[in-house]
């Protein structure tokens, strides 16, 4: 719908083809972002419950941090995923010091079961994570 509406609207298609070319460009404007953040007072939260995107994304993004002068320690970025979703990622940044937020989706139980079974299913590792951590316990 959204693709025919721009279409309609003479708008560029605003969804792109591929799931590479989203993450191509999630990472394109985090680096932007990044940027802006080094030379503004604001803040910024790079956000991803996609385990093998965050990975990437975050290694990503303390280079860059470091690179554009920015402190770890200086509060100007935050990371924030969904609650269930990349736990040992916001683990791992929480012990590096950084402010990390976990998104808990709520509202109607069959509207937030439909939201919560659509995140498992695109992140089909998380069931296989969650089997590990229990026996870990």
């Amino acid at each position: 719908m959204k693709r025919n509406q721009a279409a309609d609207m003479g708008y560029d298609d605003p969804i792109h083809n591929s799931y590479e070319d989203t993450c191509r460009m999630y990472d394109q404007v985090a680096d932007t972002l990044l940027h802006l953040a080094s030379r503004t007072p604001g803040e910024v939260m790079i956000a991803s419950h996609n385990e093998d995107q965050s990975n990437l994304l975050f290694k990503g993004i303390f280079e860059k941090m470091k690179e554009l002068g920015i402190a770890q320690d200086a509060g100007k970025i935050s990371f924030g995923q969904l609650n269930g979703m990349c736990d040992q990622v916001s683990f791992l940044l929480g012990q590096k010091g950084f402010n990390v937020y976990k998104s808990v989706p709520y509202g109607p139980v069959g509207e937030a079961l439909a939201y919560l079974e659509h995140r498992a299913t695109e992140n089909g590792v998380v069931i296989k994570r969650t089997e590990k951590e229990r026996s870990l316990s």
